[in-house]
């Protein structure tokens, strides 16, 4: 490129000293730690991915989230789950298998079977 200088044409030119070449995917810059700053990458760029502890979660070829096994989810409280019972209530929940309302319904109806039986 060419530029008028008033009494002559010359070649005009701009150094590429200090810039990032588009050829060089960000390899040419010498502190990465700053650029993940400057673009908002915070941690997470830095992460591995997977299901292993400190990994960031990967979706599944479906876009679903991975299975876990709750193996890690202990001592959780009612009001941790979002949930209007107590501890109290929620301790009530243990060992039920199926159900809650047919489970109740079978009580009541074998309960009032016996108290028939002893009415007559």
């Amino acid at each position: 490129m060419k530029v008028y200088t008033g009494s002559a044409w010359v070649a005009a030119y701009a150094s590429l000293s200090g810039a990032l070449l588009v050829a060089n995917n960000l390899s040419d810059l010498t502190n990465t730690t700053t650029a993940r700053s400057n673009l908002g990458l915070g941690s997470a760029a830095t992460l591995n991915v997977g299901t292993s502890a400190n990994n960031i979660v990967q979706l599944t070829a479906a876009a679903k989230l991975p299975a876990v096994d709750g193996s890690l989810l202990t001592s959780l409280s009612p009001t941790q789950l979002n949930a209007n019972v107590s501890a109290t209530e929620f301790g009530y929940l243990d060992g039920v298998t199926s159900s809650i309302q047919t489970q109740i319904d079978t009580k009541a109806s074998k309960g009032f079977s016996i108290a028939m039986s002893i009415a007559l």
